[in-house]
């Protein structure tokens, strides 16, 4: 195992000793690292596999986050307009 020098700010440390005590500190903050670096090597697969566009969403193009928001919006807006349709109302989305 390697020994390294973390600078983390007091609130941060403060939050993770409330959590799970001293004691467990150390363990808290290699398995979030874990976790961390385990979520995004999943996003890196996704986004090489699928080139942005979601599986199941044919035209979603997530490749950028201008992309992304824009499907979102247009989502939410054909969300509303069905809300519309049905309920006389929008969705609040």
């Amino acid at each position: 195992m390697k020994e390294i020098l973390v600078n983390l700010p007091e609130d941060l440390v403060r939050e993770v000793t409330e959590l799970v005590g001293e004691l467990e500190r150390d363990q808290f903050i290699k398995d979030a690292i874990k976790s961390w670096m385990r979520e995004r090597k999943n996003i890196r697969k996704v986004m090489e596999e699928y080139g942005g566009i979601a599986p199941g969403e044919e035209g979603a193009d997530w490749s950028t986050s201008e992309k992304a928001y824009a499907w979102v919006r247009e989502s939410r807006r054909l969300d509303n307009e069905r809300s519309r349709k049905l309920w006389g109302g929008e969705s609040g989305l």
